[in-house]
C-alpha cells in the first residue's frame, strides 16, 4: 500500500472496524485500520468511492441528525399555519424552578423533599411540548 491512504470510514470500536475491513477485503479492496482515539479505516485514494459503495451495502448509511432544539426545516404552527416557530424555554424554566424549590427547601430545612419536587419538574419538562408559535402561542411537539 502507498503512504498515501484514505479514510473511508471510522468507528469508536476496533472490532466494528475489524467489519468493515472484512467486507472490504471481501469485495477485494485492500484496506488498514489505523488505530488512534478512533479506529479508521483506510485504503488506496483510487479504491475510495468503490469502497464507500461496498460498505453503504454492508450497512445502510444513517440518516442526518438534526439539533434537539433545532426547528424543523419549513416548520410551520399546525394550529394557524404561521412559520413563527420558536423553541420552548424549557431549560430556562427548569433552571428558575430549581432556584426556587432549592432556596425554599433551605429556607424550611426540607431539601430531602426539594429532590423529589426537581424530579417530578424534571418530568414534566421533558414531556411537555418542545415548539411554540410566536404568532398564536399554539405549543405542540
Amino acid at each position: 500500500m502507498s503512504d498515501t491512504l484514505a479514510t473511508v470510514t471510522a468507528y469508536r470500536r476496533r472490532d466494528h472496524a475489524g467489519v468493515a475491513q472484512a467486507a472490504l477485503d471481501g469485495a477485494g479492496i485492500d484496506s488498514v485500520v489505523e488505530e488512534t482515539p478512533v479506529s479508521k479505516v483506510k485504503v488506496e485514494p483510487v479504491d475510495a468511492l468503490r469502497a464507500g459503495d461496498v460498505l453503504n451495502q454492508v450497512t445502510a448509511p444513517l440518516d442526518e441528525i438534526g439539533e434537539a432544539d433545532e426547528a424543523p426545516r419549513g416548520a410551520a404552527c399546525p394550529e394557524c399555519g404561521s412559520a413563527d416557530v420558536e423553541t420552548s424555554r424549557r431549560a430556562i424554566l427548569f433552571g428558575a424552578i430549581a432556584a426556587a424549590v432549592i432556596g425554599v427547601a433551605v429556607a424550611i430545612g426540607r431539601t430531602d423533599a426539594a429532590f423529589f419536587i426537581l424530579f417530578a419538574a424534571a418530568v414534566y419538562l421533558l414531556i411537555a411540548n418542545r415548539w411554540r408559535c410566536g404568532a398564536c402561542g399554539h405549543a405542540w411537539d
